[in-house]
């Protein structure tokens, strides 16, 4: 997304969740928000460029190997989230949003075009390994040979 994406979770956020929260800019809870990869018992891997693309090397391994769960105040030590809210999280993320949208449109749509294009090229490999390692685990070996469709990947 071009634009800033502020996360509110108000409950789990494990295996995709989680790394869709973790791809979000800037990610908020509840004192009821759960994190994780608890996928990783099942046999599909964990998206470590999720993670990594946002947490420290240390704790994006231990989540990805272990697949334990982190609850909000751990969260937030570990850098998941930047804040946590007792009480009702919505009305804080509409001000943490509106916050950024009272900032010049121009200046807030460069920084978030840098924080773009800093993940593309720090992570974007991982990203695309991680993409044909999960049709691969979900779908299976036969993945690998479907033809695209519509001119996108399967």
């Amino acid at each position: 997304m071009p634009v800033p994406i502020v996360a509110a979770i108000n409950g789990p956020a494990i295996a995709g969740g989680f790394a869709l929260a973790l791809l979000c800019d800037l990610r908020i809870a509840s004192t009821s928000a759960v994190f994780g990869y608890p996928e990783l018992p099942r046999g599909i891997p964990p998206s470590y460029a999720a993670a990594r693309a946002v947490l420290p090397a240390t704790v994006a391994q231990d989540l990805c190997l272990t697949g334990r769960l982190v609850k909000a105040e751990e969260a937030q030590k570990l850098g998941i989230v930047r804040e946590v809210v007792r009480g009702d999280l919505l009305p804080r993320a509409l001000e943490l949003a509106d916050r950024i949208a009272g900032l010049p449109r121009k200046a807030i749509l460069e920084t978030k075009r840098r924080t773009l294009l800093e993940r593309r090229h720090l992570w974007g490999f991982l990203f695309e390994d991680e993409q044909r390692v999960f049709r691969r685990a979900l779908i299976g070996p036969e993945a690998e040979e479907q033809p695209e469709r519509n001119g996108a990947a399967a």
